[in-house]
């Protein structure tokens, strides 16, 4: 246990210069009805394409990653970690947002405040605009439910992370 505790005191405890801010509904899990979902232990598993775009974005910048999704509030920030790592997924978890408030601008806010985070970063979401804080808007891809994080999404991304 003591190996659990020092590595993600490890992780949370390191600056980044870009931070990927990710939902999952919506955005690596699409709901349009035409994808076979399948289930393992931690839920329904991610679409490849949505996997792919994801690793574009991570290839070309970077970014690491903090979990917004509605999934940390079952899945505890180490098995967060342990899903990624046995779902093979690209990129690195380095932490979760606190579930604080119904708007997950403030969530991310209270983020970037505790970690003193002065880099760049980018949302990832399927939920309106109106969810986040307006100085978050410019760092906002609203990703499109149906379809997932698709290849034009992915590269508002890397331009948002990259300039």
């Amino acid at each position: 246990m003591k190996s659990l505790i020092q590595y993600i005191k490890a992780i949370v405890s390191r600056s980044y210069n870009r931070v990927i801010f990710l939902d999952f509904d919506g955005v690596l899990v699409p709901d349009n009805g035409t994808w076979e979902w399948r289930r393992d232990r931690y839920g329904r598993e991610f679409h490849p394409e949505c996997v792919n775009n994801l690793k574009e974005i991570i290839d070309a910048t970077d970014a690491k990653i903090v979990i917004t999704s509605s999934w940390r509030g079952y899945l505890s920030l180490w098995q967060l970690i342990r899903m990624w790592n046995a779902r093979n997924m690209p990129g690195e978890i380095v932490g979760v947002t606190k579930q604080i408030s119904i708007y997950r601008g403030i969530e991310i806010d209270e983020w970037i405040s505790k970690h003193k985070f002065s880099g760049r970063y980018v949302i990832l979401d399927d939920m309106s605009h109106r969810q986040f804080e307006s100085n978050q808007h410019h760092n906002l891809v609203t990703i499109y439910g149906g379809r997932g994080l698709s290849v034009s999404d992915a590269m508002q991304a890397i331009d948002i992370l990259s300039k």
